[in-house]
């Protein structure tokens, strides 16, 4: 889709069924989300060795087995300062994230 990061294209391309395109895509998103996508293509392929050199590189923590892919990317602390219902968006991608006074706690790509 037109006027989308390429983060977003890249996520988008993934959840349309094309990993190829959207691992190509992702090479040229910069660090760390990047590296993050590029985390997730390779866990959701099962190539956790390659996963595991990303998430490094992305400054993330390898998730624990049973961890899904979806539950990587949905929130565990923090509050959101604009009240969020996944239900509520028209289509399109969504990007959010939580914080702290210090750092990036987690962020959230949404597609619908």
């Amino acid at each position: 889709p037109a006027g989308i990061s390429l983060g977003q294209q890249a996520l988008w391309l993934v959840k349309a069924g094309r990993w190829d395109d959207s691992h190509d895509l992702c090479q040229n998103v910069p660090d760390p989300d990047g590296a993050w996508i590029h985390a997730y293509l390779h866990r959701e392929e099962g190539d956790l060795g390659n996963a595991s050199y990303w998430y490094h590189r992305a400054g993330k923590e390898i998730p624990a087995p049973g961890v899904t892919l979806d539950d990587e990317w949905s929130p565990k602390t923090g509050t959101n300062s604009i009240p969020f219902s996944k239900g509520d968006l028209s289509t399109g991608i969504y990007i959010y994230s939580i914080q702290n006074e210090k750092r990036i706690i987690s962020k959230r790509f949404v597609i619908k």
